[in-house]
């Protein structure tokens, strides 16, 4: 049994971060898990969420990821996502007016609506960052 897998975020821009880790928690489309060494093969949808994990120089990692999927397989495992954000330059007043915003457009549209699904998207984006920034 391996102590440690290996780790890698993607996003169209490219590798966002390449490691190894004994325990990565990460927000799918239906809730948080937590994906240890040694885990049975797994593939999910990813939600908007923070992506948390400590590698083997005992670095943590905190950020958030919004969309994509993620593969563990063989000991590897790699997450596609479109977004990964770092508290690094997120403020809270700008995240809140941006909420607040979205909000305000999602109670005048039908729910149906790829606007409103692409809102609701970006709603849930923004309420990772806040929770990211609060940690």
């Amino acid at each position: 049994m391996n102590d440690f897998f290996k780790i890698k975020v993607v996003t169209p821009d490219g590798l966002e971060v390449e490691a190894e880790t004994n325990e990565v928690t990460l927000e799918t489309s239906k809730g948080q898990i937590t994906i240890l060494p040694s885990h049975i093969t797994y593939t999910s949808l990813l939600g908007s969420g923070i992506l948390n994990f400590t590698d083997r120089q005992n670095k943590k990692h905190q950020f958030v990821t919004c969309n994509g999927f993620c593969n563990f397989l063989e000991d590897s495992i790699i997450i596609l996502t479109d977004y990964v954000d770092h508290a690094e330059g997120l403020n809270s007043t700008d995240i809140n007016a941006k909420i607040k915003d979205l909000e305000a457009k999602l109670g005048t549209l039908n729910l149906r609506e790829p606007e409103a699904q692409m809102h609701t998207e970006s709603l849930a984006r923004y309420r990772a960052q806040l929770d990211l920034i609060s940690h």
